[in-house]
């Protein structure tokens, strides 16, 4: 069996060049099965989310069965902990989704979309109870949003919405930016150059700190991105009711 798949280091289209040209096969273990099946049941139950609710929430019930079996069972894999983090998420258990997804980011479980989910939870925590979100992130508080989003970024690359969440915490910050600290989001606009939520957020980010030169090019940059202008006037004309963005279900179970 070969993997045609240019990024793993080292790979050749020549099976007598590429390391990956001998793979030893085996059968699958139960828990393996029901890990991979628990995860598509979870994503499933995103993709039919809008077009039928019904087969939605049937999916995802069936994701908890499948993935809770094996956690019941006594398997503590931290793959399986990162995907029931994942899972707890969709199913808005917040509490539960953080404890699964803390015990699989200190075992530093493969699974980038593991950290992003828990760096969102930490921020909601953080703002809990709080009646505005400006200025009510310690440093410390911060700190341990964005180590985990530096950490993804630096093994395996942030999605969007990664980037989104980095705005979000430096705009909820308690200590001052420097323009170094917000660079990464001129980063996350040259990956996702069409993201019109993650440019106007990081526009935000930059004018709530009177970064107003740096907000005015990101703004203007923006002309022709689809429904740009349509989000523009809500986020940082009116910044003053702002609201933490893109804190739902995970990137993955959208894709």
């Amino acid at each position: 069996i070969q993997i045609p798949y240019p990024q793993l280091k080292g790979w050749s289209p020549d099976p007598d060049k590429s390391p990956y040209a001998k793979i030893d096969v085996r059968d699958a273990t139960k828990s393996e099965i029901d890990r991979m099946i628990g995860d598509w049941e979870r994503m499933q139950a995103y993709s039919v989310r809008e077009s039928d609710p019904g087969l939605s929430a049937l999916y995802l019930r069936q994701a908890g069965k499948t993935l809770h079996r094996r956690y019941d069972a006594g398997d503590r894999d931290p793959r399986l902990l990162a995907i029931l983090g994942l899972y707890s998420v969709d199913a808005n258990l917040p509490d539960e989704g953080r404890g699964f997804l803390e015990a699989a980011v200190a075992a530093e479980v493969t699974r980038p979309e593991a950290y992003i989910q828990l760096a969102k939870l930490r921020f909601l925590v953080a703002l809990e109870g709080k009646p505005s979100s400006h200025g009510n992130l310690t440093a410390d508080q911060l700190a341990r949003v964005l180590n985990l989003l530096f950490v993804a970024r630096k093994r395996w690359g942030l999605a969007s919405d990664g980037y989104n969440l980095i705005a979000d915490a430096w705009t909820a910050s308690a200590v001052r930016p420097i323009p170094g600290n917000l660079e990464v989001l001129k980063e996350g606009l040259v990956l996702y150059p069409f993201d019109a939520a993650l440019r106007i957020n990081a526009a935000k980010c930059y004018k709530f700190w009177g970064y107003d030169a740096e907000a005015n090019t990101l703004v203007e940059a923006g002309a022709g991105i689809q429904n740009f202008e349509a989000l523009k006037p809500a986020t940082i004309l009116q910044a003053t009711e702002y609201k933490p963005t893109n804190l739902g279900p995970s990137s993955e179970s959208k894709n």
